[in-house]
């Protein structure tokens, strides 16, 4: 079996052929891009959970879901609105079933 470690800034660095200061600066870059995709598509989250909200589900626990799988899914934006319906769907579906 292989680590599948994640490289440092220093191997970074010098598989890039930039400084340690420049790689670090990407890497903040990515995460403030991150951050601010992962802001902007909570409403989508929220719409996405309001169309549950009337299956007998907790509201709270679907936005939960929903912001979590955004959380996974940001760096492969093309398939975080697939992955928040998915959620949502297994949600509805583990609730509808504990209900009967």
């Amino acid at each position: 079996m292989q680590d599948v470690s994640q490289p440092t800034t220093r191997e970074l660095a010098t598989s890039l052929g930039q400084s340690e200061a420049e790689v670090q600066a990407i890497i903040q870059q990515g995460q403030k891009a991150k951050e601010k995709m992962v802001t902007a598509n909570l409403r989508l989250v929220v719409s996405v959970a309001k169309k549950y909200q009337n299956h007998n589900l907790d509201f709270l626990d679907l936005l939960q879901e929903g912001a979590l799988g955004l959380q996974k899914t940001s760096p492969k934006t093309i398939k975080a609105l697939l992955w928040l319906v998915y959620k949502t769907e297994m949600q509805a579906s583990k609730t509808s079933q504990s209900i009967r």
